[in-house]
């Protein structure tokens, strides 16, 4: 589903970071302050990252998903079912 070149190393390193700038506020504030290069500290190449529009968003006490890829703009303006249902999989909650 991911609209951008990848290695499953760069998404796990991504996983990674994103995980630890939610609990070291270092990390997150370097992130707020200069995403790419934080993103080039994992190794995201810098064809990768152009095509991300990558935004930090600090509301603890909200829930907050992480979408690591870039959305397909027509499928979603078609509304596409199938498009959107595989969106939609990964903000489904455990009860």
């Amino acid at each position: 589903m991911a609209r951008f070149p990848y290695k499953k190393e760069n998404i796990a390193a991504l996983g990674r970071l994103l995980a630890e700038a939610r609990l070291n506020a270092d990390v997150r504030n370097a992130l707020k302050q200069a995403p790419e290069k934080e993103l080039a500290k994992i190794g995201l190449p810098e064809n990768v990252t152009s095509l991300m529009n990558f935004t930090v968003v600090d509301q603890p006490d909200e829930l907050t998903v992480a979408v690591p890829y870039k959305l397909n703009s027509d499928l979603v303006g078609q509304a596409d079912p199938a498009y959107l249902s595989s969106i939609g999989r990964n903000f489904l909650q455990p009860n």
